[in-house]
């Protein structure tokens, strides 16, 4: 039988693993544990376990009461949503920004923008809300900046509230409505820009922003004779 108070805390995100990680040992949280995915960032650190949500599904319904997606790349399948309280942090506000990428769909669409914690089941960023905080949306924004604010909304909702969450179900409200749904394929069709399209240029400048990730190459152009991508990014500087 699974002890009442074991929590995993599952993630992709370095920097939120180390907060997460600072933030039990500073509250004295007790029996709580950390994984990450096998193809992560966080697999090769000797401080957290490598979790196959899928492989391992059996074995994680007999271990744990709660399990924590917070920046997680896995999809949970059915039977351990079932069976397990599942909570998912996401960078998004739902049901406005379900999916991939919320910030580059917040910027390009105009939709808002935020962090939700809420109960999973078996759609994706789906269920019950727990928690949710929008995060505005400037005109000066690029993907990265947006996306920053929303890490920074995540953090203050753990400071306060991870053992909470740990320790209680809390009240919820189910979503209004199914809202928006966007895939990685949504995401990757957006990054190759047409030399020939026409539009204003508020147009293309929202694209460019809401493509634009420090450390990461998205918008490209086609090179006319090589056919190459010629990777495209917006530097933006308010006044």
């Amino acid at each position: 039988m699974a002890d009442p108070f074991r929590s995993l805390v599952l993630t992709d995100n370095v920097e939120l693993f180390e907060f997460v990680q600072a933030l039990v040992v500073e509250k004295g949280i007790a029996d709580v544990t950390f994984g990450c995915s096998r193809q992560g960032p966080l697999a090769a650190r000797p401080d957290i376990d490598v979790v196959d949500v899928r492989t391992g599904c059996d074995a994680l319904i007999a271990r744990y009461r709660l399990i924590v997606s917070l920046h997680s790349k896995q999809r949970f399948p059915s039977a351990l949503v079932r069976a397990v309280r599942c909570v998912n942090i996401h960078p998004g506000h739902n049901p406005d920004t379900r999916g991939w990428f919320p910030q580059v769909f917040a910027i390009l669409r105009g939709l808002k923008l935020g962090m939700t914690v809420h109960r999973m089941d078996e759609a994706l960023d789906h269920g019950d809300i727990l928690y949710r905080e929008e995060v505005p949306v400037l005109f000066s924004d690029t993907s990265y900046t947006a996306y920053r604010r929303v890490i920074d909304a995540e953090k203050r909702y753990l400071r306060h509230n991870l053992h909470a969450l740990i320790h209680a179900d809390g009240e919820s409200q189910p979503m209004s409505e199914e809202g928006n749904m966007h895939s990685k394929s949504d995401f990757d069709r957006l990054c190759e820009i047409d030399l020939d399209q026409r539009g204003s240029f508020r147009d293309f400048y929202d694209r460019l922003r809401a493509l634009s990730f420090m450390g990461y190459r998205n918008a490209y152009v086609r090179d006319p004779d090589s056919g190459k991508k010629v990777y495209l990014s917006l530097v933006v500087e308010p006044e």
